[in-house]
């Protein structure tokens, strides 16, 4: 009996390789603009504590540059846990979402 072996290889779609390429280029690095603590940004409103760690003081707004502008991110130092959405450009509603958070 004849015995045939077959190779698979795997072909990824050319838009996959693209994007692997772009994340791993030196465009789509994250610079960090500005860290403030997030009760400083928030004026008329309270921000609440961190629902993983009961943190209060750690919560900080962190601005960072993409290659489509600024964005800003939620951040508790206390354990890490955030809110970073991708498309906020203003703190404003971070500060709303993390208040909802339960």
């Amino acid at each position: 009996m004849l015995k045939l072996e077959v190779k698979r290889i795997r072909i990824e779609p050319l838009w996959r390789w693209r994007l692997i390429n772009f994340m791993k280029s030196e465009e789509m690095k994250m610079k960090i603009v500005s860290v403030t603590k997030a009760k400083e940004l928030s004026i008329d409103k309270e921000v609440k504590a961190c629902p993983f760690c009961g943190e209060t003081d750690d919560i900080v707004a962190e601005e960072y540059e993409t290659i489509v502008g600024n964005r800003w991110r939620i951040v508790c130092f206390g354990c890490m846990a955030g809110i970073d959405r991708g498309y906020d450009q203003t703190p404003h509603g971070l500060i709303d979402v993390w208040n909802r958070r339960k």
